[in-house]
């Protein structure tokens, strides 16, 4: 038996409520592969390059996490050559700090690609791959193997980590991420994965706080809006996101003075609550004071769009018999 290592990561509490057993056990090695991988059917001590790319992917949210952790410091340790209050802090070497563990282009480089075999795997699943990637890998993962990639990929929390540092990623990468989320809430995935997808992302203690804060970032607001409106795909999903409170952020996104992102966030709002109105409709109820003082204030803004999305958002609650 080897050595059990008792080094503990910081997202490793919340990967354990939801790692399945059979991902006990030491990680192999990690090799390269190509855009689109031929994943192979057997078994064996070697691990299947698709387990090999959620490693990979963990691995590459802690470097994400650390270098994001170095550019605060390095913020935070901006003034210290012009400060002589920090003299101390520049010699004892905590000003300007480096060692990144890897530059953001070249792990960019190496998510999109193991992303673009994850996206494989999830389009094979659920049964709809291009008919481009089933000329390029004939061989197809097996049902149950490809629902133990994504369950290791949920345990890992690799999804909501990715979100979280979208930012630092570069453009295709950026991209990436919101395919293989949205293609994780997509209808037609097998009743036993999608029912732990749901339950992952229901219960995750950040996932809507990073995507309703992703709106204060113009390069990857859109991105997250996507994500978010996906998520309004599930009933459960849509009353996780009510009950956080997040939505009277929202709100307030949807009068940022960005056009794209004020449209964008008003998109989410109306698909937030028309999707799934009885659920919807119930919050209104209990939250018609808080969210309606937020709510007329659209109204009176004075910005023409801002005030014809929300009196077309009004009229169709207003006319809906869930709502009256």
């Amino acid at each position: 038996v080897g050595g059990v290592s008792i080094g503990l990561r910081p997202q490793d509490l919340f990967r354990r409520l939801h790692a399945p057993s059979h991902y006990d056990g030491p990680h192999g090695a990690v090799t390269a592969g190509g855009h689109i991988w031929c994943l192979p059917h057997k078994r064996g001590a070697k691990q299947p390059e698709g387990r090999l790319a959620v490693k990979k992917l963990a691995d590459h949210v802690e470097e994400l996490i650390l270098m994001q952790e170095n550019m605060n410091l390095s913020l935070a340790f901006d003034a210290c050559e012009d400060n002589p209050v920090n003299t101390s802090m520049a010699a004892a070497g905590r000003c300007n700090p480096t060692g990144e563990p890897r530059q953001a282009y070249e792990i960019s480089q190496d998510v999109h690609k193991q992303l673009t075999t994850i996206l494989g795997v999830i389009r094979d699943l659920s049964g709809d791959s291009a008919e481009s990637e089933r000329k390029a890998c004939q061989k197809r993962m097996p049902g149950e193997d490809a629902i133990e990639l994504l369950e290791q990929l949920i345990a890992e929390d690799v999804p909501v980590q990715l979100l979280a540092q979208l930012d630092i990623l570069e453009f295709e990468a950026r991209k990436d991420v919101m395919n293989v989320c949205c293609a994780l809430l997509r209808p037609g995935m097998p009743p036993q994965i999608d029912k732990q997808v749901v339950d992952y992302l229901s219960y995750h203690p950040n996932l809507f706080k990073v995507l309703v804060e992703g709106y204060s970032n113009e390069e990857t607001a859109l991105l997250h809006g996507v994500v978010l409106r996906s998520c309004a795909r599930h009933v459960e999903l849509a009353e996780s996101f009510l009950t956080s409170g997040l939505v009277f952020e929202l709100v307030r996104y949807a009068r940022h003075p960005s056009i794209d992102i004020s449209s964008d966030a008003f998109y989410t709002l109306r698909e937030m609550l028309l999707a799934h109105k009885e659920v919807s409709a119930d919050w209104l109820d209990k939250n018609f004071g808080a969210f309606f003082e937020l709510f007329n204030a659209l109204l009176m803004s004075g910005e023409y769009i801002a005030e014809r999305q929300a009196q077309k958002l009004l009229t169709e609650i207003l006319l809906d018999k869930h709502f009256r």
